[in-house]
């Protein structure tokens, strides 16, 4: 189903009976499909395993997806960038096997629901994933981000968000480049992070709270 209504300015059909059980690709499915906003939550999704660009710019969706079994998923770059209206919940998704993360909630301007849940113990990229991301401010200290190696621009422009971070295992993380840039928000205590030293830190916090009070991490 890949790209199969990409783009399709005008689409917004019932689809909601479709047998999606045999599918494995929904790449941009429904990306720039502006009008598009049709129940989906009884489709079986068991066996997709790229759900990338999936509602990129889908600028009116807004329906639940909570009862999708997205277990096999491994890529969810991207899935709702953009989608300006959505804000669903998605707390009991099992995204366990997922590896790339990127830009998955970039410019999702009304999302803000609880993530707490989520076992993101496979994830290597998260940059972009809650850049500009207006609205979001959730609890997500729990998560076993210990596989990460990208955060740049994490947070960039995520104006609302605020939780504390300090459990964190950030050693594997390569890149936090503007992590937290212009996070107006943001004003947590990261002093016990173990930030290796080869890890690019460059304007993290730009912008942000902690521009003129960064903190001292060995080897920085």
């Amino acid at each position: 189903m890949r790209g199969l209504f990409y783009n399709l300015k005008n689409f917004n059909e019932d689809i909601s009976a479709w047998n999606t059980s045999k599918v494995e690709d929904m790449l941009s499915m429904f990306e720039d499909a502006d009008n598009f906003n049709q129940a989906l939550n009884n489709w079986d999704v068991s066996k997709v395993k790229t759900m990338k660009n999936m509602f990129r710019g889908a600028i009116s969706f807004n329906q639940p997806l909570n009862k999708w079994n997205v277990s096999e998923v491994i890529d969810m770059s991207e899935m709702f960038e953009a989608a300006y209206k959505f804000n669903q919940a998605l707390n009991s998704w099992d995204v366990s096997n997922v590896k790339d993360m990127s830009y998955m909630f970039n410019n999702a301007k009304e999302f803000n629901k609880p993530l707490d849940n989520w076992n993101v113990s496979n994830v290597e990229d998260m940059s972009h994933m809650f850049s500009n991301a207006k609205k979001f401010n959730q609890p997500i200290n729990s998560w076993n981000i210990s596989k990460v190696e990208y955060m740049d621009y994490m947070f960039d422009e995520a104006k609302s968000f605020n939780q504390s971070l300090n459990l964190w295992d950030v050693s594997n993380v390569k890149n936090m480049h503007c992590m937290f840039c212009e996070a107006k928000s943001f004003n947590q205590d990261l002093s016990m992070w173990k930030v290796r030293g080869t890890t690019f830190t460059v304007n993290m916090f730009l912008g942000s709270p902690l521009e003129n009070r960064e903190p001292k991490w060995k080897g920085h």
